[in-house]
């Protein structure tokens, strides 16, 4: 919202806030103990929970876990006193909304194929709330893997740190796969924001490399979805 910022390139955002957390790998363990610690406990599967939640664009069904409703309601009313502050409800003032005096501004989105951290709902979920498909890049980290194996590549399971050289942090040191697949990766992701930077965002470059050629991996290794993505895909 900063009307200074002329052009920006958010990478693997996503939203809301609560949603990212319920649904992430990465955030498991913190929520379980947050719904133990609720008064009166929300943990119905023994030391574990169930919200039995349904995802956008899937079939209805009835809630037949004991206590899911419980849990669902807890996550509502989160997300819904953290609304002043999450990303969603700004993403439409970058496009479809601008606030008073200040203009809208041109935005790329880059996020990744079964994201563990910040799943793809929740990635579409923001760029849906920006109105922005069009302007978003999706890394297909699944085409990557199938041919990992063939380059000798170490290529880890969670894409989400691809523009960073799939960085592993673990306590105080700084874990790299170690392959030319991950460098191109990156290098390629960070060339188009680059290249979009360098236009003030007048235009987005398309980050495939001819070195990469698509008829090894099924298609290209970065695309514009057709459809913004509504499953995690792991």
């Amino acid at each position: 919202m900063e009307p200074n910022i002329r052009a920006a390139a958010l990478n693997v955002g996503g939203g809301s806030v609560t949603d990212i957390a319920r649904w992430s790998p990465s955030y498991h363990d913190l929520v379980t103990e947050t719904l133990r610690l609720h008064n009166p406990p929300l943990l119905n599967q023994g030391d574990s929970w169930n919200e039995d939640y349904v995802l956008r664009d899937q079939p209805v069904k009835a809630i037949a876990v004991p206590g899911a409703l419980d849990i669902q309601n807890f996550f509502e009313t989160v997300e819904w006193l953290g609304n002043a502050g999450d990303p969603l409800c700004f993403a439409p003032h970058l496009k479809t909304s601008p606030l008073a005096g200040v203009a809208a501004r041109p935005v790329l989105f880059q996020f990744a194929t079964a994201d563990r951290t910040v799943l793809n709902p929740q990635n579409s979920a923001l760029i849906r709330a920006a109105n922005l498909r069009e302007n978003s890049w999706l890394y297909r980290h699944d085409r990557a893997l199938k041919v990992a194996p063939l380059l000798n590549a170490d290529l880890p399971l969670n894409p989400h740190p691809y523009l960073v050289l799939f960085a592993d942090f673990e306590g105080s040191s700084i874990k790299l796969p170690s392959s030319q697949l991950v460098l191109g990766v990156s290098a390629l992701a960070q060339g188009q924001i680059a290249a979009f930077f360098t236009s003030d965002g007048a235009s987005i470059p398309d980050p495939n490399s001819p070195l990469i050629p698509s008829f090894l991996l099924g298609g290209p290794l970065f695309e514009v979805p057709a459809a913004l993505p509504e499953t995690p895909g792991f």
